[in-house]
Formats: structure tokens, C-alpha cells, sequence
């Protein structure tokens, strides 16, 4: 977590030239002005910024974009985290002078365990 103002965040983003998404918030439990606890996330995609402030108890965009950055910046301390973005592959095939070669592709692992009808008895004895 960095912490710092507005300011200090925008100038050393606009510094990387890189595209970025910060995770804003209050390094103290501090409200909005409307009471409502709020998390803030702006980004910035070739120089251009956007920001929301949603409220964190029911993720409703409380501001957008200029009026968002005003609010944020009238306040004196952030905490934030930053992820940069990652643009996707443009095709699986990357070119090396005149030849073109595959991208292997990572094969995907299932997310809940399989089931197996049958287990050869070799396999089982190397169980735990």
C-alpha cells in the first residue's frame, strides 16, 4: 500500500507512461461526505484518466469521473494499490523474421476435482 495525496498519485503514474488501475482509500476509516464508507478506483489507459467512488457496502457509483477527481482530490491522505493493465495478445502467433511460430497454449486445469471411473491398481499404490 502507497500512501500520499491525489496529486503525488496522479504525477507518478503520469511519470511510468503506463497503463494503470489504482485502488484508492482512506488510510484511516474515514466516510465520504455522506457518511458511507467508499472505495475509489481510476484509471489510467494511454494517458487518459477515469475514476468512480462506489460505495462499499453496496458497490453503487456514488461519483464518476471529473467530479469523482475533484472530490478525491480535497482530501489530504490516500492509501492506494496499484495493478497495471495488461494489454491482450493480439493472436497466438508471435513473427521471427520470415517464419511465423505457434504459441504454445497452457492447458486448462479443471477448477473442481474429476471424478475417475477407473484407476489402474499401479497408480493407486503410489497414493498416499
Amino acid at each position: 500500500m502507497n500512501a500520499g495525496n491525489l496529486a503525488e498519485l496522479l504525477q507518478m503514474l503520469q511519470e511510468t507512461q503506463k497503463n494503470w488501475v489504482a485502488h484508492i482509500a482512506l488510510p484511516e476509516a474515514v466516510a465520504s461526505g455522506s457518511g458511507e464508507p467508499w472505495q475509489a478506483k481510476l484509471t489510467v489507459i494511454e494517458g487518459k484518466v477515469t475514476c468512480q467512488v462506489c460505495s462499499s457496502v453496496d458497490k453503487r457509483v456514488l461519483l464518476t469521473n471529473d467530479r469523482a477527481i475533484r472530490w478525491l482530490a480535497t482530501l489530504p491522505r490516500l492509501s492506494w494499490s496499484l495493478e497495471p493493465i495488461v494489454p491482450p495478445m493480439a493472436s497466438t502467433h508471435a513473427l521471427q523474421g520470415s517464419q511465423a511460430t505457434q504459441v504454445p497454449q497452457v492447458p486448462q486445469v479443471p477448477q473442481v476435482p474429476q471424478r475417475t471411473t477407473h484407476v489402474e491398481k499401479r497408480v493407486m499404490n503410489t497414493w498416499s
